[in-house]
């Protein structure tokens, strides 16, 4: 599997992509919501991972709490 990231663009006015990042995060997240201001872009980093085989395993969604 590959590495989890976010990724983020960068679009100008004309729709021309100008920046790309790629974020690295510990795991699968469930990312819904993030905040971006004149200089920066604030993505959280929350507990719920997204883990299919602990789901199988545990009976559960495939989203769960981490502590």
């Amino acid at each position: 599997m590959a590495e989890p990231l976010v990724h983020y663009s960068v679009f100008n006015i004309d729709r021309v992509l100008t920046k790309s990042y790629k974020i690295p995060i510990t795991s699968i997240r469930m990312i819904h919501d993030f905040v971006i201001t004149q200089n920066y872009l604030v993505v959280p980093d929350l507990p719920v991972e997204f883990d299919p085989e602990r789901a199988i395993k545990e009976k559960k969604g495939v989203f769960q709490f981490n502590k």
